[in-house]
């Protein structure tokens, strides 16, 4: 019993004392939140001193407000958090042995565009934690996107475990001309599965100037399949009535997928010369093909709803029929609401 008792004591003193360090954290962030949100448009001349137990909350609160916000609002932030000292305590956090404490000072680091600490967010590249790694290389974007490119595009290629949602942002915030470059010259003599990873990444970047590196690798000698499929997603975006001619070849290329990411391509930037190669694809032998087509048909501004009613009545196969079945009846449907509109 006395036992007992003392396990009783022990557990409400356990929760007691748990309540109590919620509400000091509640009240540090209050306060904090208040500060930091003020300092954006005033630097403070003097601030209340952090103890070592509220650094995580600082730097969590510190790193919320500096994701949300863009341009001269974040020297404020950078300047109270010089003030108050949080970032030589960010700098000591990187040696911490809690995987949340360095997540949290990496990415607060790069915020603050901290120079000093660029060899200890070096390691942590290839650190074999991918949620550590990427956290890293986005710091190190933000600190010197240029030199830090150099060292993260063959990572890139390689980097399996990196997501490519977090990839594409990471580049996204360097720059378009600096990570087309970075890639044009990385994607020379890449494995398949790298050039693929460094193809996607041209995709994702948003620039007309991958355009010049995926037709330079369409015109090799020899392309895998895998990164022809690439390049022609990259063409969905991109590609001008210039690539016309590399994309209609593609057509009738023996593998499926390939076919089918040239007739997308041809969704974009195709003529009324294409509409026969469009036609043609509605019979092929992947249902996949067939569906993409009869959709890029029905898509197209110069295929009259009267075409594509014909093809669907005339067609002399049933499976082509099928396809196009119901974009012929969504064509109908906006004529007649058109109508009567």
């Amino acid at each position: 019993m006395i036992l007992a008792v003392v396990i009783l004591f022990v557990i409400a003193g356990v929760q007691q004392a748990t309540i109590a360090r919620q509400q000091r954290s509640e009240q540090f962030r209050e306060v904090w939140f208040r500060l930091l949100i003020k300092s954006m448009m005033t630097a403070p001349d003097e601030l209340p001193p952090v103890r070592s137990s509220d650094a995580q909350d600082f730097l969590r609160l510190w790193n919320y407000l500096s994701e949300s916000i863009r341009g001269d609002d974040r020297n404020g932030l950078n300047a109270t958090m010089r003030l108050a000292g949080m970032d030589r305590v960010a700098a000591k956090m990187l040696k911490s042995y809690r995987l949340d404490d360095r997540l949290m000072a990496v990415v607060a680091l790069g915020h603050l565009r901290e120079r000093t600490v660029w060899n200890a967010l070096e390691r942590f590249v290839v650190s074999r934690t991918p949620e550590l790694s990427l956290a890293a290389a986005r710091s190190l974007i933000r600190i010197d996107s240029q030199a830090a490119l150099a060292i993260l595009i063959p990572l890139v290629g390689v980097r399996t475990d990196w997501s490519f949602v977090k990839v594409a942002t990471m580049l996204n915030e360097a720059g378009p001309e600096q990570v087309v470059e970075a890639l044009a010259h990385a994607v020379r003599g890449a494995s398949v599965d790298a050039t693929v990873r460094f193809v996607r990444c041209l995709e994702a970047v948003g620039s007309p100037g991958a355009l010049p590196v995926v037709r330079e690798i369409l015109a090799r000698e020899s392309c895998d399949n895998q990164v022809v499929v690439a390049c022609l997603r990259c063409c969905s975006r991109y590609a001008t009535r210039q690539d016309l001619g590399m994309v209609r070849a593609y057509l009738v290329h023996p593998n499926h997928l390939i076919r089918l990411h040239a007739v997308l391509a041809l969704g974009r930037i195709g003529t009324e010369e294409d509409e026969r190669l469009l036609i043609d694809r509605l019979a092929d032998d992947e249902w996949w093909v067939r569906y993409r087509a009869a959709e890029v048909l029905a898509g197209l501004s110069f295929v009259s709803s009267d075409t594509l009613a014909r093809l669907h009545a005339e067609h002399p196969l049933q499976e082509v029929r099928d396809v196009l079945a119901p974009f012929v009846a969504r064509r109908a449907q906006r004529v007649l609401q058109t109508t009567n509109g």
